[in-house]
């Protein structure tokens, strides 16, 4: 799977904005030790708002590689990914929403992938 198969119809990756993906980043090389940062993508979504209007929203897509390759330990894992997750962290930040989008997991291997949603600060 890749951030280009999580896209909508309405959604599309657009060239990157460096000052976020800076940013992004800055925030996310903390957990470096759990997570590998394997592409970062910043999308677009029209929006309809009439018959002749359009908004533009933007937001990235982060894919993240994590997992201990045979400990199998989700406790570990899910406490690392609330540490992502945790608002009044990267809320220093620019980052100002984080969801997960969708998390794609390699029983055999015991590597996950993470998708995760970011939205930045106007």
């Amino acid at each position: 799977m890749t951030i280009k198969d999580l896209l909508s119809e309405d959604e599309t990756i657009v060239k990157i904005n460096k000052f976020d993906e800076k940013n992004i980043l800055n925030y996310l090389k903390k957990f470096k030790d759990d997570y590998c940062i394997h592409n970062i993508e910043e999308i677009e979504t029209v929006i309809k708002t009439g018959l002749f209007t359009k908004e533009y929203h933007h937001h990235y897509i982060v894919e993240l590689y994590g997992g201990d390759n045979g400990s199998g330990d989700w406790q570990k894992y899910f406490g690392i990914l609330g540490k992502i997750f945790d608002e009044s962290k990267y809320q220093k930040t620019q980052i100002e929403k984080m969801w997960l989008i969708e998390l794609v997991n390699d029983c055999p291997d015991d590597v996950h992938t993470a998708y995760i949603g970011i939205r930045m600060k106007d």
